[in-house]
């Protein structure tokens, strides 16, 4: 694939048919879901762009909400992609996925959601829901308040503890390096996130076109999420990865790809 960076804009771009855009999640990059487009992207023209402040993109307004920062260069990416687009979002990057499907739904041919930070559909008053939530907070509120505080690796670190696959503390210095680096923008990032309050209503016409995953190993409230949603998309199937936690996708995306792969392939 070839690396482009053009008007504040870092996506990767290789191969050849119909459009398939794939969205990373927060903290990680379009460069850590290169190996799962090598798996899912045979026959396709595949997009993989750098989200707002990652990358080569440009950092984002600091006076503008972060999400509108990132739908912002996801919809630069439908500008980008010729006819229908096959979707893939992980985390954030899910969460895009669908924001995008409902603002451009005849854009939209199949969708992939992995985890989609869509913690809205969690404000159900369902007593799970509600401990998925206060879950989520407790390292969320973390981060943000050590990230204030001017203890930015304590915050990322209370961060990562939760939701990055494997302890902060096995990571290598060079990626400890690059999210500290990055700290006050996951800062704002997972804070917009984790209070949002869409519905999971909002995203009910997709369901026919739209997989659902969640990794068997991943926090309560990603999984929640993903039942939440599937009973809000009539349509809408529902998978879950053996073995698998949030970030797997990124670390051992083999887990994944031929789940993904069938449905794309079962949708043609």
């Amino acid at each position: 694939m070839q690396r482009i960076t053009e008007d504040g804009m870092d996506y990767w771009l290789g191969g050849a048919g119909p459009a398939l855009l794939i969205l990373h999640g927060g903290g990680a990059s379009a460069e850590a879901l290169l190996s799962l487009a090598e798996l899912v992207g045979q026959g396709y023209r595949v997009l993989i762009p750098n989200l707002a402040g990652y990358g080569r993109s440009a950092p984002q307004d600091l006076a503008k909400p972060a999400m509108a920062a990132h739908l912002a260069v996801v919809e630069r990416a439908f500008a980008l992609c010729e006819g229908p687009i096959d979707l893939i979002g992980h985390s954030m990057g899910g969460f895009m996925a669908l924001r995008a499907a409902v603002r451009q739904p005849e854009r939209v041919r199949r969708l992939v959601a992995i985890e989609p930070m869509c913690f809205g559909s969690l404000h159900t008053g369902d007593p799970v829901d509600t401990a998925a939530l206060a879950e989520d907070r407790l390292a969320i509120d973390a981060l943000v308040r050590l990230a204030d505080a001017g203890e930015v690796e304590a915050g990322v670190a209370a961060f990562i503890d939760y939701w990055g696959g494997a302890p902060w503390a096995s990571m290598p210095e060079r990626v400890k390096a690059r999210l500290v680096a990055m700290g006050r923008q996951l800062r704002r990032e997972a804070h917009e996130t984790s209070y949002d309050e869409t519905p999971a209503t909002v995203y009910a016409d997709l369901g026919d076109r739209t997989l659902l995953i969640a990794g068997a190993d991943a926090p309560l409230p990603a999984r929640r999420i993903v039942q939440r949603l599937a009973e809000a998309m009539p349509g809408a199937r529902t998978r879950t990865i053996a073995g698998a936690g949030h970030m797997h996708v990124v670390i051992q995306p083999s887990l994944f790809a031929d789940t993904v792969r069938a449905w794309l392939d079962a949708m043609s």
